[in-house]
């Protein structure tokens, strides 16, 4: 896993359009130095991701995350699958970072890692 690093890479310019990520929440690593609640983002441009759920309007979003859930891996919602509603899933630290597609490994070294994000709320004692 990645070191602690608080300087933000280049490859996360997108948060200005993101200000109400930045209101709630603030960048801590491109490393995985998460702890139970924090919010793991990525970017992945090259997928097609839409929003078509009946009775929404439909846009395509190339942001995702997940909620770490500590030594229970991680929560996600899958978007929509098949028009519909999508849903929750977990899954293991051990197993996103082994994941056959490399796009998804939360490491300093892939670029469509934007990072490990924390609640503003949860920062008092950082």
């Amino acid at each position: 896993m990645g070191p602690l690093r608080r300087e933000v890479p280049s490859h996360l310019d997108w948060t200005p359009r993101l200000s109400s990520l930045s209101s709630l929440c603030s960048h801590i690593s491109t490393g995985t130095l998460a702890r139970p609640g924090d919010l793991i983002f990525y970017r992945q441009l090259d997928q097609n991701s839409p929003y078509d759920v009946p009775g929404t309007t439909q846009y395509h979003s190339p942001f995702h995350s997940m909620i770490f859930c500590g030594e229970d891996g991680v929560v996600y919602h899958t978007g929509p699958i098949h028009r519909g509603k999508g849903e929750m899933r977990r899954l293991l630290l051990s197993d996103l970072l082994h994941h056959p597609d490399a796009r998804w490994h939360p490491l300093p070294e892939n670029a469509n890692f934007l990072g490990v994000y924390r609640w503003n709320i949860l920062r008092e004692g950082d």
